[in-house]
């Protein structure tokens, strides 16, 4: 599920959570975004990690390994 649909599909439910008159969206769909958007928070996490690490190192060829072992473990 790309960002877009999941903050669709999260926001359609909120809606309806909070009375809109949309129906409701089905679970599955619920549960499916909510597992996206737990996906996309943890690989910003990694990625704010490695930056940190980056920051703190001053040799350049492990910040590179480094940022690239983090981005593919995001993917």
């Amino acid at each position: 599920m790309t960002p877009t649909e999941t903050a669709a599909v999260l926001r359609q439910f909120n809606d309806w959570r909070r009375g809109a008159d949309d129906l409701q969206p089905k679970p599955r769909e619920i549960g499916m975004a909510i597992d996206a958007a737990i996906e996309m928070i943890e690989r910003m996490r990694n990625v704010e990690v490695a930056l940190r690490e980056i920051e703190w190192s001053n040799d350049s060829k492990w910040q590179a390994d480094r940022a690239r072992s983090v981005l593919e473990k995001s993917k």
